[in-house]
């Protein structure tokens, strides 16, 4: 079996993978460069697991009485962020095994001020229910 040359293997496997990037609706530019992020507002994370678990990705901003507490509790005034993530389908239809990471910056605990990012994973319908027990 004859392998091809290094180089000529690179910009092979390079024009697979943008093929690829290209199908599944990906962008093909670098991973530095600026994009725009579109996130909803929310009052809680019910219409972001629903749309994580239909769609595959939510993300969104935190707002309301929630958020002011929050604001108030660890005195900043930088949005929480949220992003849910489905990590796999279910085997009822549209549930799936979603990830749930939420940021806040120049948050203050302890007397100190940081970024703060708590991630953690919940199994949910695009129902807006929990999938049922088996």
């Amino acid at each position: 079996m004859r392998r091809a040359p290094p180089r000529q293997l690179f910009a092979s496997t390079r024009r697979v993978l943008l093929g690829l990037a290209v199908l599944s609706g990906a962008s093909a530019s670098p991973a530095h460069a600026e994009t725009t992020v579109t996130r909803i507002a929310v009052s809680d994370l019910k219409p972001l697991l629903q749309r994580a678990a239909m769609t595959g990705y939510a993300q969104g901003l935190l707002q309301g009485p929630g958020a002011a507490y929050l604001a108030q509790k660890f005195d900043t005034q930088q949005p929480i962020e949220i992003a849910v993530k489905r990590l796999y389908r279910l085997a009822q239809a549209d549930c799936g095994r979603l990830a749930v990471t939420t940021r806040q910056r120049d948050v203050r605990e302890h007397g100190r001020r940081a970024d703060q990012v708590l991630t953690w994973q919940v199994s949910f319908c695009a129902d807006g229910q929990f999938p049922a027990a088996h």
